[in-house]
């Protein structure tokens, strides 16, 4: 125990010291990445065990990362040595932010990293496909682009989406995301009446509301009562670029329809401020504008 520590423990009472004894170093990490914390830390733990390593050090930490570098990408790395700073500062009062050798070494393979970017839908193409995809194939998938792309959805947010956060009026659909990546509530709107009349099409030939989720399967052109996952969803784009034709179909991802809602919002004139505010819900009034750019008619669509 370090001198602050025992200075920290003499003036605190025998009861806080007990009660901050029972909380678990567990449920101090991120709830819902707890588990990926506790992977990494335990793979870490089990190579030390390997390498015979009895003290976690720099020069230990600098080679098992090294060791990881071959095989795994610099995002990764820098993802790995995030969760390890953390659990090894909870559970072996071991900071490893002052490891400046390990952090370097991560800079240097940063610089040699490109990383790849999900590709866009030109708004044509948006139009394109909503207008022309056959409803009995790609009904669930048109709704998804619309709601994901008016607003700038994370592939967690659409998968979580709720019947009950559909408010469907005559001329507008509000959509609300009670819980996203920031911890904080927003909503957006679609305005555009053909995109309306898809997402009012998709709630028609939902089964009966007992089904909490908005997205579920479809086989067949008819509904299931099979809740449609993050993998399912996440490949919408993809399945829309093969549709399309477009090249390139294994970069249309599950972040493209966020990148997409950015970037249509950039090509309208928006800022950097604009672009944060609509990706967190604050700035209704760009969406109208943006949501009108892509009102295209099928005849603007054959010109």
């Amino acid at each position: 125990m370090s001198t602050s520590d025992e200075d920290t423990s003499v003036c605190t009472p025998p009861e806080i010291r007990k009660e901050a004894s029972n909380v678990q170093c567990d449920q101090l990490l991120p709830q819902k990445s707890k588990e990926f914390y506790l992977k990494v830390y335990a793979q870490f733990k089990d190579w030390c065990k390997i390498k015979k390593v009895a003290k976690v050090s720099e020069n230990v930490l600098l080679v098992y990362m090294e060791e990881k570098a071959k095989n795994k990408k610099a995002s990764s790395l820098w993802a790995t040595f995030s969760m390890l700073k953390q659990t090894l500062k909870l559970k072996e009062n071991v900071d490893i932010s002052k490891y400046y050798k390990v952090i370097a070494f991560l800079k240097r393979k940063n610089d040699s990293y490109t990383p790849k970017k999900a590709a866009v839908f030109e708004k044509h193409q948006i139009t394109k496909f909503i207008l022309e995809a056959p409803d009995e194939i790609f009904l669930s998938s048109k709704v998804i682009l619309i709601i994901g792309i008016a607003g700038a959805c994370r592939t967690d947010e659409l998968c979580n989406m709720k019947m009950t956060d559909v408010d469907t009026r005559e001329d507008m659909i509000v959509i609300n995301i009670p819980q996203t990546k920031t911890k904080s509530s927003r909503k957006f709107v679609i305005m555009e009446p053909t995109w309306i009349d898809v997402v009012k099409k998709y709630l028609t030939k939902r089964p009966s509301p007992d089904m909490a989720r908005l997205f579920i399967g479809f086989r067949g052109g008819k509904p299931t009562r099979q809740n449609m996952g993050h993998n399912t969803i996440s490949k919408t784009p993809y399945k829309i670029a093969q549709y399309l034709q477009l090249p390139n179909v294994d970069e249309f991802t599950g972040h493209t329809l966020r990148r997409t809602s950015a970037t249509i919002l950039a090509d309208m004139g928006g800022d950097i401020l604009s672009l944060k505010r609509h990706g967190a819900g604050k700035a209704q009034w760009l969406l109208k504008g943006m949501l009108r750019s892509l009102s295209l008619t099928k005849e603007e669509l054959q010109i």
